[in-house]
């Protein structure tokens, strides 16, 4: 487990990962209630904590979309290996998902996270 307030580097990676599933959840301009709640379970299971940190947890809240941009998320979270590549983009499908409704530009969003992470789209 991760003590994300200890270790301001890993809160940056945090929060660089929690911008992904934002963007994921808000590409197509809605944030359903189911996508908000996996963003939170994606966030625990990643990072292996038992609750997200209130720090965590308000920026996921104050979310801006406007001010997104996943090439700056991705170089953030600093990630090489191919696994935790993977790991992460299955966490971008499970938020897409969560609505039970799959539009193009979440499509869109998750190839060009693929493609920014350079690992491929089928990733299972």
């Amino acid at each position: 487990m991760i003590d994300l307030e200890t270790y301001p580097d890993e809160l940056v990676r945090a929060k660089a990962l929690a911008d992904l599933l934002c963007g994921a959840a808000m590409v197509d301009d809605e944030l359903d209630p189911d996508e908000s709640e996996v963003i939170f379970v994606e966030l625990r299971r990643l990072l292996s904590l038992k609750a997200v940190p209130p720090a965590l947890e308000k920026h996921v809240r104050q979310f801006d979309r406007r001010r997104f941009d996943p090439v700056e998320a991705c170089t953030r979270l600093r990630i090489v290996d191919a696994a935790h590549k993977k790991a992460v983009m299955r966490a971008v499908r499970a938020v897409i998902k969560a609505d039970s409704v799959m539009r193009e530009t979440e499509r869109d969003y998750f190839e060009r996270v693929a493609a920014i992470l350079r690992v491929a789209k089928d990733i299972d």
